[in-house]
């Protein structure tokens, strides 16, 4: 059977939109947004705390495993943010199906500058982090955020109010509250970040704390999307 040249044409053309598939239709696990804190509360000792413990906890073997063997990979950015209006994308999405790639991403969050060192504003970043989210070119099963803090809002839009928005358009937010001299800290995540499916909060003692309690908040995430698959 052979095709005229009108099927053949309809027939190449639909190869082709095959292949040259957009950004947007290829698809991940999760979806993961590192939301750090640099108020001016934290120093830079404690800023390089929260860096390097993010870039050791992504070399971990564990982690690298199973980031791995989700399907389709992980996407994962990170944004800075501090008041109302100071909020920065430190890493754009990123797809990480591998130890190279891990180790990649990793290494570029130790070494990120920083950017901001004003107010607290979370409710703020969780907006940026869901526009972001609304931008990511890959198709993720799964989209978090993970806003990092160590005190509760001091300016910029109702955090409660913005984490509501995000659970609404299918994000889900998990917190890593970082307790200091600021007791009221772990109430404000559990009364006003943590919302959707599977979320939680995780508790650093201090900044010192970072880097065991960032990597088991990793552990409880990533299996989360393996075992909804």
């Amino acid at each position: 059977m052979f095709l005229d040249g009108k099927l053949l044409t309809s027939v190449s053309i639909s190869v082709l939109g095959l292949v040259f598939l957009p950004y947007k239709a290829m698809s991940c696990g999760l979806a993961l947004l590192l939301a750090v804190d640099v108020s001016l509360s934290i120093d830079s000792v404690e800023y390089d705390l929260q860096t390097s413990g993010m870039a050791r906890a992504l070399y971990q073997e564990d982690v690298q495993l199973a980031i791995s063997a989700s399907p389709g990979g992980v996407a994962i950015a990170v944004i800075q943010w501090s008041g109302g209006e100071e909020q920065f994308i430190a890493r754009p999405w990123t797809l990480l199906s591998g130890p190279a790639e891990i180790d990649r991403f990793a290494s570029n969050i130790a070494n990120m500058p920083r950017a901001f060192s004003g107010d607290t504003a979370p409710g703020s970043a969780l907006l940026f982090g869901l526009d972001l989210h609304n931008a990511n070119p890959w198709h993720c099963l799964r989209r978090v955020i993970d806003l990092s803090g160590d005190g509760p809002q001091n300016s910029g839009v109702n955090t409660a109010e913005a984490s509501y928005a995000a659970v609404n358009s299918g994000v889900t937010v998990n917190g890593l509250a970082i307790m200091g001299s600021n007791y009221s800290t772990e109430q404000f995540f559990l009364r006003n970040v943590v919302r959707g499916p599977n979320s939680f909060l995780e508790i650093a003692n201090k900044f010192n704390d970072f880097e065991r309690v960032f990597h088991k908040k990793l552990l409880r995430e990533l299996p989360t999307i393996l075992s909804g698959l």
